[in-house]
């Protein structure tokens, strides 16, 4: 019994350190072992979808059912493999199985909303989330009242240049990076939660948040953290920039983390207890306190918070939503299909894997577009008003989040340090305002028909942002015209085929074709019904904002 489960827990580290192969090997161990465990069969079945072989791991739930047929977490995994193929009818069948046999947990919930909010309907999309996080699901906890702003990503748009000039505002509190990401997630707080009668509880909780997000106190540490912000990352505070900073480049970043620790402590000596909520406002406040001039101590709930939620899964969001009620969110945005070209040409390096990465991109960010939670409450700042205009921008900014004007807004430092961004293949190191990154022509990758179809099904998002000239009259005419193309390779797609060395399925029977096909038509038949999507974040700039 031992061996097998030390089978099974391998692999599920190898899982999570991005190690797939490794980790299915680790899982066929353990079968071998026990045949018909249906937790192992799980564990393989989840890591043949984050290794893209969808068919193996239809193969492996199909088999797992026949063993275990009401084993719900089965069900949910058929539905997300299936969902990855882009077919949203048998993913809702299996989602709907899974609820069926009492799974009504966080995760099937969600995965309903999901498939809701992908076609458009964020009316029945709010009824799964709010199902998922029903008293029954959630965990208590107080609601902060504090003010907070959620900092979004909206493809790839420079979130962590733009933290980087509110980090060092006296106003402002905010934890360098996107580590904390997955902190509101829906099995978190089981983890951190203290035992409250153990008289060092206290001790306990801040060595447990020091040694899980290491990363954040010295970008040597390539342990990941929870949530895993940039996916199965092997080094993510170097991915994130975190690694060469400074004017040379050469600078790591790395913090004195016993400061952290005395100071943490300091603030909860007098609890008895505490929560999710206000350990994650104590986290920044004694992250303030340590790094930062921040002359009186009492001042600190005063201070608005900048989190950088980053790209959420829609548990984590919902734990943040119900913390905070009174949060609002702003997206960092840029020229949409300049934004999925960059995201796309980054991965572009003629394999498999980062060909199956580009349908969940595009996805994403009309995913965003649809969302049921952006209300008056969330907004859009273009990234190429902030580099090219920052005399106009960056004060209007800071009046939208309630502050005021400071010399710190317009450097682009973590702790007083010089901050570069992610290394980009196409751009090199660039910082600061540099307008590298929003100057790439568009069709590095795509064709002119590719870029065409992705202006036409970006439109509704591109003319309330001002990224077209195209009226809705000739959007019209485009979105019939590109309907029959939605059926045939992209440019890109044909390109990236020719590379393969191994061409035994047809390009259209791959099931990245298939996701992103099936989701591009999902998008025109939204839009030749509403011509919009309906959850656009407001923009916000000079213009029409003061």
């Amino acid at each position: 019994a031992d061996y097998v489960d030390a089978y099974n827990n391998l692999g599920v580290v190898c899982v999570a350190k991005g190690n797939v192969d490794a980790a299915i090997e680790y899982y066929n161990q353990a079968l071998h072992i026990d045949a018909n465990n249906a937790d192992f069969y799980n564990n393989m079945g989840s890591a043949y979808i984050k290794k893209g072989n969808l068919d193996y791991a239809i193969t492996t739930f199909k088999r797992l059912l026949s063993i275990s047929p009401k084993f719900a977490p089965a069900y949910i995994n058929m539905g997300n493999t299936f969902k990855e193929r882009g077919n949203s009818v048998v993913s809702e069948i299996n989602y709907f199985r899974a609820i069926c046999l009492g799974s009504d947990d966080i995760h099937a919930c969600c995965n309903m909303g999901i498939l809701y909010q992908e076609k458009g309907n964020s009316s029945e999309a709010l009824k799964w989330y709010e199902r998922a996080f029903s008293e029954s699901n959630r965990v208590e906890c107080s609601k902060s009242s504090r003010k907070i702003w959620g900092l979004c990503i909206f493809g790839r748009s420079g979130s962590l240049f733009f933290q980087s000039l509110l980090d060092g505002h006296p106003d402002l509190a905010t934890i360098p990076g996107v580590y904390f990401k997955g902190w509101f997630g829906p099995d978190v707080w089981s983890f951190f939660e203290p035992n409250f009668n153990n008289a060092n509880w206290r001790i306990t909780l801040a060595n447990k948040i020091i040694d899980n997000y290491g990363a954040l106190f010295d970008a040597h540490s390539r342990k990941n953290v929870i949530g895993q912000p940039f996916g199965p990352q092997a080094w993510l505070s170097k991915s994130s920039g975190f690694y060469e900073m400074g004017d040379k480049r050469e600078d790591i970043f790395q913090l004195d983390v016993s400061k952290f620790r005395e100071t943490f402590l300091d603030l909860i000596q007098g609890r008895d207890e505490i929560d999710q909520v206000s350990c994650f406002d104590l986290i920044h406040d004694a992250f303030d306190l340590s790094y930062r001039e921040v002359a009186v101590p009492k001042s600190l709930d005063r201070r608005t918070i900048l989190y950088h939620i980053h790209n959420p899964t829609v548990p984590e969001f919902m734990g943040f939503w119900k913390s905070y009620p009174k949060a609002q969110l702003l997206y960092i945005v840029r020229n949409p299909v300049q934004s999925l070209e960059s995201w796309f040409t980054d991965d572009f390096d003629l394999s498999f894997e980062s060909w199956r990465k580009m349908p969940r991109k595009f996805r994403g960010m009309i995913f965003t577009l649809l969302s049921p939670f952006h209300r008056e409450n969330s907004w859009g700042v273009r990234l190429e008003d902030i580099k090219e205009s920052p005399e106009i921008m960056i004060p209007s900014i800071a009046k939208l989040l309630g502050t005021k004007d400071h010399p710190s807004l317009y450097k682009s430092e973590f702790c007083g340090t010089k901050y570069w961004g992610p290394s980009s293949k196409t751009t090199g190191p660039i910082s600061g305002f540099d307008t590298a990154s929003i100057d790439q022509p568009i069709g590095r990758l795509f064709g002119e028909r590719d870029i065409k179809i992705f202006e036409t099904l970006f439109w509704p998002f591109s003319d309330r942002y001002g990224y077209t000239q195209v009226g809705l009259g000739d959007f019209k005419i485009q979105l019939s015209e590109i309907r029959p193309w939605l059926e045939e390779p992209l440019q890109f797609e044909r390109q990236l085929y020719e590379t393969l060395s191994s061409k035994e399925q047809p390009l259209e029977e791959l099931d990245q074709y298939k996701a992103l096909h099936n989701y591009m038509i999902v998008c025109w038949n939204i839009l030749n019904e509403e011509h919009t999507y309906n959850g656009i974040m407001q923009p916000y700039n000079i213009r029409t904002n003061g």
